[in-house]
């Protein structure tokens, strides 16, 4: 699939639907092609509070994690599952994974800025973990 073709596609039935030309809805219409290439999910900023700019960085944020968890299952997948830790990874992992999408496909809004706040606490404690392991 080609990123930007789909992007114009998807810009396109927009103009069906919402009338105006093609290229204003291009931008949105990419972002949304680049998470269907990443092989993400469209996850509509609707059901999030906040501002703009906080909803568009807290799907950010999920679609990130939605493919971090993926990447890792994937890596520790072909590892030797007998191991203690490697069954421990992937447990924590998929529940992890797991709690996004129930997150994303429940009903419920989304609060934006407590997903930005835990995600910063998540980067910070990972920095000191990084900082202190030198």
């Amino acid at each position: 699939m080609n990123v930007f073709t789909e992007a114009w596609k998807i810009a396109k039935e927009a103009v069906v639907k919402f009338g105006g030309k093609a290229s204003e809805f291009f931008a949105e219409a990419l972002r949304m092609a680049w998470a269907i290439k990443k092989g993400g999910r469209m996850i509509a900023t609707d059901r999030f509070t906040g501002t703009p700019a906080q909803k568009e960085y807290a799907r950010d944020i999920i679609i990130g994690g939605v493919n971090y968890c993926k990447d890792v299952i994937a890596r520790y997948e072909s590892k030797d599952q007998s191991k203690p830790k490697v069954a421990r990874v992937l447990s924590f992992e998929k529940s992890r994974l797991e709690k996004i999408m129930s997150m994303v496909d429940g009903g419920k809004k989304i609060n934006s800025k407590k997903i930005i706040e835990s995600s910063r606490k998540v980067e910070c404690a990972y920095n000191k973990q990084f900082i202190i392991s030198f």
